[in-house]
Parts: C-alpha cells; structure tokens; sequence
C-alpha cells in the first residue's frame, strides 16, 4: 500500500516542476511558488520520512506493487472498477505528469553538466593511489564507490539524459507541458563534443566568478592564458600564474591559523594526513587549505560531502604539478598537455567550489570572504 505521505509529497513535486519549468512565465521562481503555497503545509518530517520510505520500497526490484501496476489484467480490472471514461482521464493525467517530471529532470540534467564536466576535470588530475587517501579522510563511506568509476561523471549525466527518451516513447504526451526545443530529446552530441562545447562554457563562468572576488586574481589566469598563446616562455608563465592564483586564493580566503582550527574542529580524526607541525607550530597542508575553502570555512562534521573532498584533493594535486612544470620549464607537448590539464582542474575547481561548495555558507560569511578576497 502506497503511504498517504508518498502521494502528496510526489502531487507537490509535481506540481513545483509544473509552475518552474515554464518559461513564459515571467515571474522570478519565488513568486511562481506562491503558486503551490496551499499545498506545502501538510508535508513535514514525517511526512518526508515516509517518502523516503516509499521511494525505497518502490526502487526494490520485483516490488509487489509496480507489477501490480504493470499487470494487464489489474489494469482492466482497474478500468472496470473505475468506468472507462474516469480511468482513461486518470491515466491521461499521469502521462501528463510523468511528462512534467522528465522535462524537470532533464532541465536539472542540462544545468548540472557545467558541474560534471568540472568534476571529470578533477577526477582528471587525482591519482588512482589518491583514491584511497581519499576514503580514509572522507566522512562518506560511500566515497570509496568514486574510485570505482569506470566513465565520467558527463558520461553518467548523457546516459540518464538518454534514457528519459524511453520514457517520451512510451506515448507520454511531451509536446503538451512548456518544454524547451531542446529538452524533448537528448542531446545529439556525443561526449568529446558536449565536453568541448562545456569546456568553454566553463572557461567563462570560471573567469567571470573569479573576477567577481578579485580583479587581480582573474588577471592571474588571465594572464596565463596569454603567456601561453604569445610568450616563448609560456608554458612556465602560465604555471607560475596559476600557482600564483591558487596560493593567493586559499592564503587570503582564510588565514593558516583560522585553517588549523577549522581542521581540528571538523577533521579531527585526519588531523595527521592535513596538518604538519614546522618551527613549533602546527601548519595546514595544502590540501587542508583547499578543504577549507572548497567548504567556504563553514561546518564539514555533520555536513561531509566527498565531492567536496574530491575537488578539495584536485586543486592541490593541480598546484603541485604547476609548481614542478613552472620549475621545469622543457617546453614539450607532454609538458603543454599536462599544463592544460591542471588549468581545467584549476578552473573546474574554483567553479565547482564556488557554486555548490560556497552555497551552504550565508551572506555574512560570503560577504566577508569577498571582502577578504579585495572584492
């Protein structure tokens, strides 16, 4: 039997993707919401809890009541239970939500990708031996599963894009909600082409959200960029600007000492993998100072988030190669390549913190990191 809870909350869910996905609404999203007000007092924890408990239920294979569901004759005994003309609006109804939700669901696909692509970048530069590392310091059991990834994060997002397409050929009527044209198929890009075309898109929002914390931190990788299509020194300029950039933006986000505490306050079971005692006082790794600012300082005990830790790994591993390319300095593809893939790490980074890992954090937090930051 199918909880009281489980329908409303799904009517509700429904309902939100109904009033947020159409586009010739103008109105910002909170005042769309109002929309569905009447309906959002009867969900509460327990109610969310039940729901949960639903989904579970419902995703246990061979469950009892998706093959009732699916069993011809319980549909003709519905159909006659019901009388045909009310059972044919029930289903016709269903169709149109389940419409609804694959538009909403490929609409949330669509705006991640950035996000994916940013962490297939980082997954880029962590070395398989950093893996296990990471398990140990994460406070996710389930991190250990990211080590198993055998096709990135895009890959992932392209194949469950796809899928929804098996759902529009079932006769859902997708035409009928206020898709955009792209949203009622999937893309037709392949993954190099999708990566590409994101890779640039990436590029931007990366420049763009560091210019908006630092003017002289973005003529960092701007410069870097230029150093690399004009200088004969490039490779090693671009690197030494990177470095600069990383450095910069963790050293003046939080001081090491305010990074030390944070650590022994939320790691303190990795105290010894992210702290390193010199002249007598105790000193943040690199990676303890990336941790840090991925989580914008803010409390990582009780909201640990392995990607987190991930990028965390990425943008310190990145540092670290730039600093041996920028002493380097031989000029060869394989040193162009590597360059290349430690600024995408950099940026998928910095972009990947700024949007997921700062969200948490609250405008006084955020305020005054920018002030920190010279914004």
């Amino acid at each position: 039997m199918i909880d009281d809870g489980l329908i409303v909350f799904t009517d509700i869910m429904i309902s939100v993707s109904r009033v947020l996905i159409d586009d010739s609404d103008s109105r910002s999203w909170r005042e769309r919401l109002k929309d569905v007000d009447v309906a959002l007092p009867e969900i509460d924890e327990e109610r969310l809890q039940l729901f949960a408990d639903g989904l579970s239920e419902l995703a246990r294979e061979g469950n009892p009541t998706l093959a009732r569901i699916k069993d011809e004759g319980f549909q003709r005994f519905l159909r006659r239970l019901l009388g045909a003309a009310r059972y044919d609006r029930l289903e016709l109804a269903l169709r149109s939500d389940a419409a609804v939700m694959v538009v909403a669901v490929r609409r949330i696909l669509r705006n991640i990708m950035p996000i994916a692509v940013a962490l297939d970048d980082c997954f880029a530069v962590v070395r398989p031996g950093q893996m296990a590392h990471l398990s140990s310091l994460s406070q996710l059991s389930q991190f250990s599963q990211f080590s198993q990834l055998s096709y990135s994060v895009l890959q992932a997002i392209l194949q469950i894009d796809t899928l929804l397409d098996k759902a529009i050929d079932i006769g859902l009527p997708i035409l009928s909600v206020p898709a955009r044209e792209e949203e009622v198929r999937a893309s037709k890009l392949d993954l190099d082409e999708l990566a590409d075309q994101l890779h640039i898109l990436l590029e931007s929002q990366s420049g763009a959200l560091i210019n908006s914390l630092s003017r002289k931190l973005a003529r960092k990788v701007q410069g870097a960029r230029q150093a690399l299509e004009f200088s004969e020194d490039g490779i090693s300029q671009a690197a030494n600007s990177l470095v600069e950039l990383v450095d910069r933006l963790l050293r003046e986000s939080f001081d090491r000492d305010s990074v030390v505490e944070w650590v022994e306050r939320e790691y303190p079971q990795s105290r010894h993998l992210l702290l390193f005692e010199k002249e007598g006082r105790l000193r943040p790794t690199k990676r303890a100072e990336a941790l840090c600012f991925v989580y914008a300082g803010q409390p990582a005990k009780d909201n640990a988030n392995g990607l987190h830790e991930l990028v965390a790994t990425a943008l310190a591993e990145a540092r670290s190669v730039l600093e041996k390319i920028k002493h380097a300095d031989t000029g060869s593809p394989e040193e162009l390549d590597s360059l290349k893939r430690q600024m995408a790490a950099v940026e998928g980074a910095l972009v990947y913190a700024l949007r997921v890992g700062w969200a948490i954090a609250g405008d006084e937090e955020l305020k005054a990191l920018q002030v920190r930051l010279g914004s």
